[in-house]
């Protein structure tokens, strides 16, 4: 699940400005109203509203989903806006320190062990880190934002012990109606109705965003947080790929300095988690 979320998300930054001109907010907007439809959908197949009665019940609870729908809001608008406005490639170096910040979470909060490797591998990204810093004089905040917020998101979901689609479900219901109004004041949209194409790239985006988000917060709740952390190598990898070939950013040569060092601990990261992956086999 976690590789397939991977994937999925690495395409969303190519599929959003391959087929539709769009700016980064209209298409945060769709991405709610579309990925609500979704899991209202399959809240209704799963039947899931006595969990979620459950939630609505416990003003603790529901606080706290809702802290946690702020938080994942922040991350949605900003990995449409990103790529429209020719920072995919900053994004990518923010989902590429993803794993090694979860890795650290998983060690700070949860007393999870980090194995040698992962020890090492967050000493190289941080040096990667220090490089862009002394030669950008600066960390792109589109970088700190996904590699600081994922973590503090993924740890909240985790101590609350609800369904992927419950939780989720509550979230974007707190953004629909801002999403809903978005879409009715906006002209592009308008305009764009009208145009099959156009309709055909709203049902691949809904699969896109709602299919990414729910493999991702399964795999959450069920792997280690570490585990699940360095697990997410491919996601970046696909970004950085887009960003470059297909988008064609540029790149100072600092900052690959900086993404190669930083690609060196993802590298150290996919050969530990291999060997983890195949300790857990059975024979």
């Amino acid at each position: 699940m976690s590789l397939l979320s991977s994937l999925m998300y690495g395409i969303i930054p190519w599929y959003v400005t391959a087929f539709v001109v769009l700016d980064g907010t209209a298409l945060f907007y769709c991405r709610v109203t579309l990925v609500f439809a979704c899991l209202a959908s399959l809240m209704v197949f799963q039947r899931g509203f006595n969990e979620l009665a459950r939630v609505i019940a416990n003003p603790k609870v529901l606080a706290l989903v809702l802290l946690g729908g702020v938080l994942n809001a922040s991350q949605w608008w900003l990995f449409v806006w990103a790529p429209v406005n020719g920072l995919t490639k900053e994004l990518s170096l923010g989902f590429f320190l993803l794993p090694l910040t979860m890795a650290l979470a998983g060690r700070m909060w949860l007393k999870e062990s980090l194995s040698q490797l992962q020890r090492y591998a967050i000493a190289i990204a941080i040096l990667g880190v220090a490089v862009e810093l002394f030669c950008q004089g600066e960390l792109s905040w589109v970088t700190l934002s996904p590699a600081l917020v994922f973590p503090v998101y993924f740890l909240l979901r985790r101590s609350l012990g609800i369904s992927a689609c419950t939780g989720l479900f509550i979230e974007v219901s707190l953004f629909t109606p801002l999403a809903l109004y978005g879409l009715a004041t906006t002209p592009q949209i308008a305009l764009n109705l009208t145009q099959p194409s156009f309709l055909l790239w709203l049902v691949g985006f809904a699969l896109l965003a709602s299919g990414s988000m729910l493999s991702y917060l399964a795999a959450s709740q069920r792997l280690p947080i570490s585990l699940f952390g360095l697990l997410s190598y491919l996601e970046p990898t696909l970004l950085f790929l887009v960003a470059i070939v297909v988008l064609q950013e540029p790149m100072a040569l600092a900052q690959i300095a900086s993404y190669g060092l930083i690609g060196i601990a993802t590298v150290i990261v996919m050969l530990d988690t291999s060997t983890t992956l195949r300790r857990q086999l059975p024979c």
